[in-house]
């Protein structure tokens, strides 16, 4: 769907992308072949959309391309992220709920079963970044299709157990060893005592050991 504006490159009011980069040719028809691949935006990982005002992505669209003549225009901006599903059904990350799941669910393997992927998820999940897991954000079937997931291998952990801590401060990457003092389970939260034996809180995410 094209907006058709007088006086400038036409601005797409609502577009879809397989990719969380959104490049010039994504925003508007008409761009030079300079700049259709600049990156302008990225957005969330997420199959629900994204709106952003239109005059914010003009002004986005300018200053990643200086100069760039874009009709200005009222509304939204509508982005939808859709994944592309793989070729090889064997490499799938895709799943359903393999139980009745309610709101606030940190999710586990015990939750899902894989299936192979066929298109973008319902958006009953939000990521939480801070604790890097899938979270149940509306009521799930059992049976429902949830698309695309990553999601911890374990759901709990005994006292004693060795663990990777990772902390992320900007662009680096913190690990060190830790133990656990407590049984713990993936979604909550955990201390731990560090080779320093420092003791502290962690949220614990339990991952697939690859």
């Amino acid at each position: 769907m094209l907006m058709t504006m007088m006086g400038g490159l036409a601005l797409v009011p609502a577009v879809t992308v397989s990719t969380r980069d959104l490049r010039v040719r994504d925003l508007v028809r008409g761009a030079s072949a300079a700049t259709a691949d600049l990156v302008v935006l990225r957005i969330g990982d997420r199959a629900v959309p994204t709106r952003l005002p239109a005059d914010t992505v003009v002004a986005l669209l300018r200053r990643r391309v200086p100069g760039l003549h874009v009709a200005p225009t009222l509304g939204d901006v509508t982005i939808w992220y859709r994944p592309l599903a793989p070729t090889n059904a064997m490499a799938s990350t895709c799943a359903t709920a393999a139980r009745d799941l309610p709101v606030g669910t940190p999710l586990s393997s015990d939750d899902v079963i894989r299936v192979p992927c066929s298109g973008a998820g319902s958006g009953s999940l939000r990521y939480d970044a801070r604790n890097r897991m899938n979270v149940v954000r509306a009521p799930v079937a059992a049976g429902d299709y949830l698309g695309a997931v990553n999601v911890p291998a374990r759901k709990a952990v005994a006292a004693g157990t060795a663990l990777t801590l990772r902390a992320t401060v900007g662009p680096v990457r913190i690990e060190r060893r830790v133990t656990t003092l407590q049984p713990g389970r993936s979604g909550g939260r955990v201390f731990v005592r560090d080779d320093g034996g420092a003791v502290t809180s962690m949220p614990l995410l339990l991952e697939d050991a690859r």
